[in-house]
């Protein structure tokens, strides 16, 4: 994934939002009163997916897309109104994506802008998307 950090390195440390109060909710994933969202995240975000999963009220409808090479890890023990799928890659699959309100993504940084640029142009209205992980070195 990179090098290792040293002392003096930039740091961004995500948790909680404490505006949401106690919940379960991070400081990215806002979907606000979307009915119809889509998460998709590569091995690097799994653990923050099934954080996403595992709070998803049932009203809402979520399509998952899991780029893993292990079929385990797209295993999320998710409820009927959740659909998950292993995809290869995120990007080809991003572009298939129609119909969602809100989408959360991440995935390796240099891939980002264009996951923007894919679910804009799908029609998304609301995209949150960050780069949990960054090819060939440290992220500065």
């Amino acid at each position: 994934m990179g090098e290792p950090g040293v002392a003096g390195d930039r740091l961004l440390v995500s948790g909680p939002d404490v505006r949401r109060g106690t919940g379960p909710h991070g400081v990215q994933w806002a979907p606000e009163a979307a009915r119809s969202v889509l998460v998709a995240g590569d091995e690097a975000a799994l653990p923050a997916v099934r954080g996403i999963v595992a709070a998803l009220g049932s009203a809402v409808r979520a399509r998952v897309l899991v780029a893993a090479a292990d079929p385990a890890d797209a295993v999320l023990g998710a409820g009927e109104h959740v659909e998950v799928e292993r995809v290869e890659a995120l990007l080809p699959a991003l572009a298939r994506e129609r119909g969602a309100e809100y989408a959360w993504v991440s995935a390796e940084s240099g891939d980002i802008a264009e996951a923007r640029r894919v679910l804009a142009a799908a029609g998304v209205p609301r995209i949150q998307a960050q780069g949990y992980w960054k090819r060939g070195g440290r992220r500065g």
